[in-house]
């Protein structure tokens, strides 16, 4: 017999709303099964108008009580994000994710008025390159400057260039947090007692470390930047 692609659930009006895990959403809620072995359990992908996911993911990206503009300048980023990564998980049969990974997406719990306001002020507008929808990243705090494409995506993107950014009012601006030297050894793969140092010696432009040197009483590994966040 044929297998079945899945459950789709409705609302039963046009505009009504859907529960699903203590959340609310709107548009249709397709259980896909996903078979691991023996045992099946669903997926839950949220199918829903652009403009409907931006109503949620605009308030959870940014708080709506900062000025207007600000908002909307965010609803046109989060609506080119989504359009410009349509079919990013195809292989999955959804586009984005609900978390940082793509965009924070809460359903209808996060939409606020002002919210509401500025992607319904904004809507369909979008920001291009060369006439092509651009990726339009954007962070919560940037320790003082952004960063080129190529230093982060290991290509170069023409919008993507390295400003400074005042910032430094965020809490998240500049933070510490510390390692006991056996954790760094059990990370790196060390014999304890054999780490002596890791000495960043490639920084880039924005001050960020491209690469460092993890010396041990063995060797000398270099390792990368984004390896040493990865690692702690």
């Amino acid at each position: 017999g044929v297998k079945p692609i899945g459950y789709l659930i409705l609302p039963k009006t046009k505009d009504g709303l859907l529960s699903y895990n203590g959340r609310v959403y709107r548009g249709a809620i397709w259980l896909k099964p996903v078979r691991t072995g023996a045992e099946t359990s669903f997926q839950a992908i949220n199918l829903v108008d652009l403009e409907d996911y931006l109503l949620s993911v605009v308030p959870s990206e940014m708080p709506t009580s900062w000025h207007i503009e600000a908002v909307k300048a965010q609803s046109i980023a989060a609506r080119s994000y989504a359009v410009a990564n349509y079919w990013k998980n195809e292989r999955d049969n959804y586009d984005v994710k609900d978390t940082t990974e793509d965009q924070v997406y809460l359903g209808v719990e996060s939409e606020t008025a002002t919210g509401n306001q500025a992607c319904d002020e904004t809507a369909g507008v979008v920001l291009k390159h060369n006439q092509k929808v651009i990726s339009a990243f954007f962070h919560s705090t940037s320790g003082g400057a952004t960063e080129v494409g190529e230093n982060v995506l290991g290509k170069e993107i023409p919008y993507v260039q390295s400003v400074a950014d005042y910032d430094d009012s965020s809490p998240h601006f500049a933070w510490q947090r510390k390692f006991a030297v056996s954790q760094a050894e059990k990370a790196f793969g060390l014999k304890t007692g054999s780490l002596l140092s890791i000495q960043p010696f490639w920084k880039v432009a924005s001050n960020r470390v491209k690469q460092a040197a993890v010396v041990s009483l063995d060797n000398t590994t270099i390792v990368t930047g984004e390896r040493l966040r990865q690692l702690f």
